[in-house]
């Protein structure tokens, strides 16, 4: 139910995703209890679903929820509760909590570096996160110092050619742009709009060799 949950939420089903994971927590709660650590998966399922939706008081419950069971089951230091709690930063820096968020992106940080590594992908979600706050509160220098670590980070992790390098791109545009600098606004949105191109391509042939397998099965 919990992984049928995640399939619906990425094909646009919510109302079914969202069934699908209250009934998961139902189950585990009543064969497993209330603190079973397996919980925090669908809670944190459900919480970002509720994120998407704009129902950030319902999320934040979800999240402070899941982080506690993960942070008593598995230490205050586990990169799982970390990145529980990077979603738990997302809605206070989208409730305008900044101090807040930036105290927990900084502390996800500290934890990602120190259990994956400086150069980890999700440390470079992570720098993305934190210097979209710090943009909010208009530190630009400090947002642009991030932005370039996280790009040089997924670009190394990932590829110079992937969406998570295109979506800092286009944050990173949105900061060239409120400093009125035109060149570089262009030239780094043309090359995050290149990249999703290229991705598209690379997706629907994907699609089509998937496809063909099937039929050939």
């Amino acid at each position: 139910m919990n992984k049928l949950g995640e399939l619906y939420r990425v094909e646009g089903r919510p109302g079914e995703a969202e069934r699908l994971w209250k009934r998961a927590i139902e189950m585990w709660e009543a064969i497993l209890g209330p603190e079973h650590p397996i919980l925090a998966a669908a809670l944190n399922n459900l919480g970002m679903l509720y994120s998407d939706q704009r129902r950030l008081e319902e999320a934040e419950v979800l999240f402070l929820r899941a982080l506690a069971l993960e942070q008593k089951a598995f230490g205050v230091e586990h990169p799982d509760g970390a990145r529980i709690m990077n979603n738990l930063a997302g809605i206070c820096q989208r409730r305008r909590q900044y101090a807040r968020a930036e105290e927990m992106y900084r502390r996800v940080l500290a934890i990602q570096e120190k259990k994956l590594g400086a150069e980890h992908v999700e440390v470079g979600r992570t720098l993305n996160n934190l210097a979209r706050a710090y943009f909010s509160e208009g530190r630009y220098a400090e947002a642009e110092s991030l932005y370039l670590r996280a790009i040089a980070i997924q670009e190394k992790s990932l590829g110079r050619v992937h969406p998570d390098v295109a979506a800092t791109l286009f944050n990173y545009a949105d900061l060239l742009r409120q400093e009125h600098r035109k060149a570089e606004v262009r030239r780094v949105t043309n090359r995050a709009r290149a990249i999703d191109a290229q991705s598209l391509t690379e997706r629907s042939a994907q699609q089509t060799v998937t496809y063909q397998d099937l039929q050939q099965r």
